[in-house]
């Protein structure tokens, strides 16, 4: 089974996973888990100096279950930068390394248990995948609708202005050229204007953002991304003496 057909937000942290075991020691049961990592990596090394690439590498870790190089992005699975995460192939290794007494546990166990809610993970891939599918048709649905609307501007009521919705819409429309524009949104003309400000040094600049309109209450309304610099000596006349032009 590849490992890639899972999402990392779907599945459980490898150290939830752990806890989960019956009087496992997590840290304990994670430097096993590491030290297959490392004998799978020093298996590579060796066959990369003597130029003798397998395609796949196993250790055997017990009488009934041995260890495959692939089996590891199960066991590990996400991004660096992420806390790694554990799909249920990968549980159902631990699960039978657990039931083997591989793992360190907090008191000598009789039997090993395997949980209700270990068993269901375990079973969980068809309903992980499929949840997944209908998070993806819904996405799909959800910009979708979200481009039809920015695309006709008499569907957008006044109450559901945001400042990144009408954003969105006048940059589709006029793109980032101009400073000045106009459109007619949910029946209320709106204004974007664009007011430039520089860092003190002079060397950076960011733009201010406003759109502004009369409602349909009557009322002036108004929604605004300040600049980063908006506050800089340099955009105020009676603080901007001694800077550089």
């Amino acid at each position: 089974m590849d490992h890639r057909i899972f999402e990392t937000q779907s599945l459980l942290r490898l150290d939830d996973f752990l806890k989960m075991l019956p009087s496992v020691k997590p840290r304990k049961a994670r430097e096993v888990i590491k030290s297959w990592q490392e004998d799978i990596f020093e298996l590579i090394i060796a066959d990369t100096w003597s130029e003798e690439e397998k395609e796949r590498y196993e250790i055997v870790i017990s009488d009934s279950l041995t260890i495959q190089s692939s089996d590891l992005e199960h066991i590990f699975h996400g991004d660096e930068s992420e806390a790694k995460r554990i799909t249920p192939y990968g549980a159902d290794l631990l699960c039978q390394a657990y039931k083997a007494g591989l793992f360190e546990t907090k008191a000598r166990l009789s039997e090993y248990i395997v949980p209700i809610e270990v068993q269901e993970y375990i079973d969980s891939t068809n309903t992980i995948l499929s949840k997944q599918e209908a998070d993806r048709v819904h996405g799909q649905n959800k910009r979708e609708h979200y481009e039809n609307k920015i695309s006709n501007l008499e569907l957008i009521r006044e109450a559901e202005f945001s400042y990144s919705l009408l954003n969105d819409v006048f940059v589709k429309k006029f793109g980032f050229k101009g400073n000045h524009h106009v459109l007619k949104i949910g029946g209320v003309d709106v204004t974007k204007s664009l007011s430039l400000y520089r860092s003190n040094s002079g060397l950076s600049s960011d733009w201010q953002v406003t759109f502004s309109w009369i409602g349909l209450d009557g009322e002036h309304k108004q929604l605004r991304k300040d600049s980063f610099y908006s506050g800089n000596r340099r955009n105020d006349s009676e603080r901007n003496y001694g800077l550089h032009e």
